[in-house]
């Protein structure tokens, strides 16, 4: 099982990755601001506030929906905070997501204001004598992030490694380059929390675990086939197009980051996913793009070289 998923990935890999490194980003985050609050039952009150800049709507059309990654499932709530947003809610299309659909379409140079928030459970780990927090806001694979700040209420903390404070909130910030993730440690003593044993992280882990499974091998498979419908199209009529932005739903930027990248199986609380544009699609597929007039290119000179 896991020899074959390696392998699948692999071929993706070597087909999507040069393609990949040739594409300009097409947006910026600007501001990535998340406030915690910290309820006596241990779940968490979450504030997002993103300041996200469109660099380019020529390549795959304008900004007209984004998908935020979140640590889990256990998530309600979910409220939108800025007028501009049409409609919200959670998605687990590829991951565990919040999906809002804006208004408007969002042309280049525009600067949007988003602003939701979530209540959020399955967060803490707990042993002898504390109640524990490791917190991976999610991030952006192909997005570069001008500054981030989190800010967690320091009401009754026995201990974190923020090195700052605002009132009576830690803080901790700074920048993201594209696919950097960044974790806050946040500790209480048992007794100033009520917090409820069964929901620790670990009882999430093995159901998020399979489900993120399931949606890896349908990522998978998905691009492939896709890969597959463009060659053969290719090769039957003139060619007349990819993707675009807001009407290519899922591919392989569904990555499940606590499966392949959180040190402690999804146990840590991260965000389970990345965050992104469309279908979590900054350049169609998001976490490995694929520039279809580049694909376009190298299916016609493979054309050119069969019939010389």
């Amino acid at each position: 099982m896991r020899k074959t998923l390696f392998f699948l990935w692999l071929i993706l890999v070597f087909v999507f990755l040069p393609l990949t490194a040739l594409a300009a980003p097409l947006d910026e985050i600007q501001e990535y601001d998340i406030t915690v609050d910290v309820r006596d039952d241990g779940t968490l009150d979450i504030k997002y506030h993103i300041v996200w800049k469109v660099l380019d709507s020529d390549a795959e059309g304008p900004l007209k929906w984004v998908k935020i990654g979140i640590p889990n499932r256990h998530v309600d709530e979910i409220k939108a905070l800025s007028d501009n947003i049409k409609k919200i809610k959670y998605s687990d299309n590829g991951g565990d997501f919040v999906r809002i659909d804006f208004k408007e379409s969002y042309g280049a140079d525009s600067v949007i204001n988003i602003d939701f928030s979530l209540h959020q459970s399955y967060m803490y780990t707990v042993n002898d004598s504390t109640v524990n927090y490791a917190f991976t806001p999610g991030w952006f694979d192909d997005i570069h992030v001008n500054t981030i700040k989190i800010r967690w209420n320091g009401k009754s903390v026995l201990s974190s490694d923020s090195g700052a404070a605002e009132g009576d909130y830690l803080v901790w910030s700074g920048s993201l380059a594209a696919g950097e993730k960044k974790t806050v440690n946040v500790s209480y003593k048992t007794e100033d929390l009520n917090v409820d044993l069964k929901k620790q992280t670990e009882h999430v882990a093995s159901v998020s675990e399979n489900h993120h499974k399931a949606a890896a091998w349908f990522g998978i498979l998905f691009a492939v086939g896709i890969l597959i419908l463009q060659l053969v199209r290719k090769s039957r009529s003139k060619y007349k197009g990819g993707f675009g932005r807001s009407g290519f739903i899922g591919g392989i930027g569904g990555r499940c980051a606590c499966v392949s990248s959180c040190a402690c199986a999804c146990a840590c609380a991260c965000a389970c996913a990345g965050g992104g544009r469309a279908g979590c699609s900054a350049k169609n597929f998001y976490g490995a793009s694929v520039d279809t007039e580049k694909l376009k290119n190298a299916v016609e000179r493979t054309r050119q070289k069969n019939e010389q």
